[in-house]
């Protein structure tokens, strides 16, 4: 493991997260620990040695983590989590010491992940032809690039949920297993690339989490040589990128720009996918170089980076097993977290994006986990919105999801002045501020809110694809 060059690319994951949410939503919030982020990890970019700037990068994507939660994506929550196990490897003690310390750790948080969020999409939904998330995002990356869908009633979409599955699950496999280690690492970072085609949704801020973490499984020439096919933008030291970013970042979360819509940001947000297609090419042809060279296969003794010359053609040598109960345990967090949604402790951020997984009040429709433990019962009772005068619950009348009782009593008391009818236990209820329902407002707690919340509940069967969040969540 290249340390200097690892932080570098955590380094771009940080800054595309942030580039990749605009949210001018004030000085303090989200919006200034998303600067805080972007400006840390310009300076890692640059100065990847800086083992304090290092550690200040992964404080702040954890701090970010929070500010964010609960509108918080699955790949945000593994970088909190990746970074967590950094700061516990000691990041500033020697480099072959923190690598030793820190990649088995990362390593597992990664399977974990990554198994759980593949095993998710084993569902009825997901396999629906019509309603599958894998249609969804197909058509959405087809109508921008101005080619033709795919109907729910062709040919080819009962096809299309099946490679996207079948990558996923094989991925964990193939990086586990030695002789397929190299396979699994380019077939999963291709994989990732190829999604990021979608320009209606930013997935290039998930692919560039998973890049350096699906690294950690290559020797470390095969970062090396990627990182290499960037053009070395070194004039002054690095100083005039570093401003350049800056202000970019100052743009998508600072409110000196205007708000969220203004045209400031629509030409910032417009320069960050330039900036992305640009980069995507890069990273593919560094791959491409690293392959014909043989460059991601040398003779490799671990996670230390110190050569073996007698073992070129024998599979790098991986590390699977935490070196500390403190790494050990963050590896568990995780762990539980991809179980939440079956024991039903949440469903948000639980390693189940867009798979079409229902999970609620003991049912679900995974084909193999047939059951949910039903650990708490907060979606036992759900509210259907039938109309309001408020743009984000009318926004659930037309979804075709309803809402967790306490989702709404928390909205509710976050805008009080709304006026809204919504169907519970089969009546419809009115609820206006001078004649509240049976529904009380009440706001949820900081921990339950942040760590333990439960996304809205689909109506139909099969489920529409969950692709973003709604306010009510």
């Amino acid at each position: 493991m290249n340390v200097d060059i690892w932080w570098r690319w955590w380094a771009f994951a940080a800054i595309a997260h942030v580039l990749g949410a605009p949210t001018a939503d004030g000085w303090s919030g989200r919006g200034l620990a998303n600067a805080v982020v972007g400006w840390v990890a310009i300076l890692v970019v640059v100065r990847p040695d800086l083992r304090p700037a290092r550690v200040a990068l992964a404080i702040a994507v954890v701090a970010s983590a929070l500010a964010e939660a609960p509108l918080i994506g699955n790949h945000w929550w593994l970088a909190a989590v990746v970074s967590l196990a950094a700061l516990a490897a000691r990041p500033l003690a020697d480099d072959e010491g923190f690598a030793r310390r820190f990649a088995p750790t990362a390593r597992v948080i990664l399977l974990v992940f990554y198994s759980f969020a593949a095993v998710a999409k084993l569902n009825t939904g997901f396999l629906d032809p019509v309603e599958s998330c894998a249609r969804f995002f197909a058509n959405q990356a087809l109508d921008f690039w101005r080619l033709p869908l795919v109907p729910g009633d062709g040919t080819v979409a009962p096809l299309l949920p099946y490679p996207a599955l079948l990558i996923e699950l094989a991925v964990p496999v193939l990086l586990v297993v030695p002789r397929t280690r190299r396979f699994g690492v380019w077939l999963a970072i291709a994989f990732h690339l190829v999604l990021t085609l979608d320009l209606r949704q930013h997935f290039y801020d998930f692919t560039l989490v998973l890049v350096p973490l699906f690294a950690l499984f290559a020797p470390p020439s095969l970062l090396t040589a990627i990182d290499r096919s960037l053009p070395r933008l070194d004039l002054g030291r690095g100083r005039p990128w570093m401003v350049a970013v800056a202000v970019q970042v100052a743009a998508f979360h600072l409110p000196v720009f205007g708000p969220a819509e203004s045209g400031a940001r629509t030409v910032a947000i417009r320069v960050a996918w330039v900036l992305w297609l640009v980069l995507l090419a890069l990273i593919a042809r560094g791959m491409v170089k690293a392959w014909r060279a043989g460059a991601d296969r040398p003779a490799d003794a671990g996670d230390d980076g110190s050569p073996d010359a007698g073992a070129s053609d024998r599979p790098h040598p991986v590390r699977l097993r935490p070196t500390s109960l403190v790494g050990a345990g963050i590896a568990v967090v995780a762990l539980v977290n991809g179980l939440a949604p079956y024991l039903e402790v949440k469903t948000a951020t639980g390693f189940n994006m867009y798979a079409n997984l229902v999970t609620a009040d003991g049912e679900t429709n995974h084909l193999v986990i047939r059951r949910t433990a039903g650990l708490r019962d907060a979606q036992g009772s759900t509210v259907e919105i039938v109309e309001a005068d408020d743009q984000g619950l009318a926004a659930y009348a037309e979804s075709g999801f309803a809402l967790p009782v306490a989702n709404l009593r928390d909205y509710l008391a976050d805008h009080p002045d709304v006026s809204v009818s919504y169907r519970l236990d089969g009546a419809v209820v009115r609820h206006t501020p001078e004649s509240p329902g049976p529904l009380a407002p009440e706001p949820l707690g900081w921990f339950e809110e942040r760590l333990v919340l439960f996304r809205a509940v689909p109506l139909a069967d099969p489920p529409a694809c969950q692709n973003v969040w709604l306010p009510a969540r």
